[in-house]
């Protein structure tokens, strides 16, 4: 019987190298054996030395998220691993809370097939894995060999294991078109990445690290991009000791403390825990399934966010078609149901505008006099906070967006403006978005007066097509941002001067307007919101290049409907309509169309026509510690977060980061790195959070730490490592290649097998 495997933490080398000097301690109330304590935490260093070796970051988690070493001799399994969750880019998005969509929050899961084995205690675990990737349509295979001889120990923080993997070219076996490898051992660690993206030159990273521990060390990097046309290297050398990291890249010298108490910190992932039991907090959030197209079966995910399937199989997905549900060993058949939109209700929260002092929002200035604007921003959305103390709102960015997308410009200076002037100009109030209130927001004309009066902010639900409570027999109300057939078309086409939006003539018009200027809609049998005057839907039907430098890429949203049409009338009997009357409902909807995924509704019915309904997000509280210190302008604060699922906390307000010396700058910097703005401590007194009933704890899970940048005197003792013995790229192998040592074979047959591991969990 084989009694130990390895894990497979010695693949977060440099990053695990790199951890602080000292650790802090988890106060735990609920019981040792609860999850709560026995959940493992990562930590990793973000430096721009890992910014060469983000690879090895992807590479990592994806390889934990298979759980190779809990499956060891028990046979070829499927595992998901959640794509989004492991992308090191998904992490350095500076856009802030520029998009508005729910987009972002999508899960998205790739699938492997692994065979991990050991012969005996005395040979090396060896892990194949077949990764299916999927680029622009193009269906491919990453291919994985890993050997493990040793696990981690004091004198050798890595262990010893060799991982190599390559991405065949389909056109050259003999040339891949990505591999690499990582070769640990006692005397340190060693990383290579080679990868030919068409007639560029080819790109790749070099890595070597070499230390005596977890406490000293040193090494060098170099990369050239896609981008280094001119075959241009970046190369760093570095070198630490406990106390000191010393970066240098051929121009700039810097060090930075690895003491914990001057760090900062970023959690990407959180758990949710019984506030007694500790034992995990799961919703209803979705299951793996199987579609079967040409008699070729794909697998993916369907939750409440849509389905997950490769996507050349999306697009081929029609309305009707018979889904098959993996529930361990058993499955079940169910009917898709499909349409080009999405409708969202949204129900009325309050709270006082003096509670919400420091918390950001965004807005449009639809009119406003601001004066101190820069050009380009009068139009733009504005970042924005509620300062209690002046009793104004502070503006402090603006939207710019272009071919990449929209990023938040900071203000040369903040612009402060009294809330009893903005409350003259907007007799309807402020619409506004926070994301730390979970969406929608209004600020009231007697709030902007008065602070101790209630502003309001809304909850969000998905709306089934086929929810009869919801859809059956209603019409929908619209009287801004109203879109139609013909204004889609227009905007893709651009077929008209003025089709400067997605929206009729009517975009951001409050009222009054008559009532032959009220567009109405209602829900058809494929489940898309239609004009009743000519029964034509509103959906996108062109592709997302038309949405491209606008500020509609992650999707497009309507005014806010309303389904009693007297609910927006200005005055009684007037026969005009105002859409800001809307603030005052309790409930009002919103539809939403586009090219994306997210954009439109995927769900199921099972065999007695009934929806598989899948539950939203957890509408949390949190209270932010009073410690300035720490948590700056949000100190003292209540915030709302919203939980999607095991490691999916989402609502942390954020900054931007340099990726050269991790000080905070605009995000629209060069290199600029959008990150939450604190950590929530794993601390039963701190780490609390509660919806209107329960009370949770909450841990984080995964997190990079950022040193703080000090004078470069303390790290005159360091000694930088040697470009030179930098590994060379020929040192690859070709775990898909038949002629190779480390050949992995072809690709198991598991087609019809339900997946055994979904993002590191095991499922039977």
């Amino acid at each position: 019987m084989i009694k130990k495997t390895f894990q497979l933490s010695p693949l977060r080398a440099f990053i695990s190298l790199l951890s602080l000097a000292s650790s802090s301690s988890i106060l735990a109330l609920p019981p040792s054996t609860s999850a709560y304590n026995t959940d493992i935490q990562h930590s990793s260093v973000q430096d721009q030395t890992s910014e060469a070796i983000a690879q090895v970051n992807q590479i990592t988690c994806f390889m934990k998220s298979m759980a190779p070493a809990e499956m060891v001799n028990r046979g070829p399994y499927v595992a998901l691993v959640n794509e989004k969750a492991c992308k090191s880019d998904s992490r350095s998005d500076a856009s802030g809370s520029a998009n508005t969509s729910s987009g972002g929050d999508q899960i998205n899961y790739m699938r492997a097939i692994v065979d991990s084995t050991r012969a005996d205690n005395d040979s090396p675990m060896r892990v194949k894995v077949w990764v299916e990737d999927e680029n622009e349509g193009r269906s491919s295979t990453i291919f994985v060999n890993l050997s493990a001889t040793t696990p981690p120990s004091t004198a050798n923080p890595y262990g010893t294991f060799r991982m190599d993997f390559a991405l065949p070219n389909p056109d050259n076996i003999a040339s891949p078109m990505m591999q690499g490898f990582i070769d640990a051992s006692d005397t340190g660690l060693s990383f290579v990445e080679r990868d030919a993206e068409g007639s560029n030159p080819e790109q790749f990273t070099r890595m070597r690290l070499q230390t005596s521990g977890t406490l000293s060390g040193s090494g060098a990097a170099s990369l050239r991009s896609h981008d280094s046309m001119d075959n241009t290297l970046t190369e760093m050398t570095f070198a630490y000791n406990s106390d000191f990291f010393r970066r240098n890249n051929g121009t700039q010298d810097h060090c930075f403390s690895r003491q914990e108490n001057e760090a900062s910190s970023s959690v990407w992932q959180y758990g949710l825990y019984d506030g007694n039991t500790g034992d995990r907090i799961d919703v209803k959030s979705g299951f793996p399934i199987s579609v079967t197209l040409n008699n070729v079966p794909y697998q993916g995910y369907i939750g409440y966010y849509g389905i997950s399937l490769p996507e050349s199989v999306q697009s081929q997905l029609t309305d009707g078609m018979t889904i098959k549900r993996f529930n361990g060993n058993s499955d079940a058949n169910y009917t898709l149901k499909l349409s080009r939109g999405r409708l969202i209700k949204y129900t009325k929260k309050s709270r006082t505008l003096a509670s919400i002092d420091q918390l950001p929002f965004q807005f449009f200035p639809n009119g406003l006099t601001i004066n101190g604007l820069p050009e380009g921003a009068t139009n733009a959305m504005l970042q924005a906070k509620w300062d209690e103390t002046s009793h104004s709102i502070i503006i402090t960015a603006y939207s710019q967006c272009g071919q990449n997308g929209c990023l938040l410009k900071d203000l040369p200076m903040p612009i402060s403006i009294a809330g009893s002037t903005l409350a003259n100009q907007a007799q309807g109030g402020i619409h506004a978005n926070s994301q730390t209130l979970g969406g929608d927001l209004f600020l009231t004309k007697e709030a902007l007066l008065q602070s101790t009066q209630n502003i309001f902010y809304r909850s969000s639900q998905l709306v089934y097509p086929n929810d009869t409570t919801e859809v059956q027999g209603k019409t929908f109300h619209c009287i801004s941002n109203c879109m139609t057939a013909t204004s889609l078309s227009n905007f893709a086409t651009r077929s008209t001067s003025n089709a400067t939006t997605p929206f009729t003539s009517a975009e951001n018009n409050f009222g009054p307007v008559s009532a032959s200027a009220v567009i109405s809609y209602q829900m058809n049998s494929q489940g898309e919101l239609e004009d009743t005057s000519n029964h034509q839907a509103a959906i996108w039907t062109a592709s997302s290049d038309a949405l491209q430098g606008t500020f509609y890429g992650q999707g497009i949203r309507s005014g806010r409907l309303v389904t009693t049409l007297a609910d927006l009338e200005c005055q009684p009997s007037s026969n005009t309509y105002c859409s800001w009357k809307a603030d005052a409902v309790e409930s009002y909807y919103e539809w939403e169309t586009g090219p994306n995924n997210w954009n439109k509704f995927s769900g199921l019915v099972d065999s007695q026509s009934n929806p598989v309904t899948f539950d939203a997000p957890l509408q949390l509280s949190y209270n932010v510690p009073n410690n300035a210190s720490l948590y700056g302008e949000l100190a003292g604060r209540t915030i709302s977060l919203q939980y999607a699922g095991f490691g999916q906390l989402w609502g942390i307000p954020g900054h931007c980061v340099s990726a050269r010396d991790n000080s905070e700058v605009s995000c629209d910097t060069q290199n600029a790195r959008y990150v939450p703005a604190f950590t929530i401590p794993a601390t039963v007194e701190e780490g609390a959070v509660s919806d209107e009933h329960v009370t949770y704890l909450t841990k984080w899970l995964d997190r990079e730490i950022r040193f703080k940048k000090v004078d470069a005197s303390n790290c005159s003792s360091l000694t930088l490592g040697d470009a030179s013995q930098l590994p060379a790229t020929t040192g690859v192998k070709d775990p898909s290649n038949s002629t190779s040592d480390i050949y992995i074979g072809e690709k198991p047959s598991l087609s019809t097998t339900a997946p055994r591991v979904i993002h590191g969990v095991v499922q039977y």
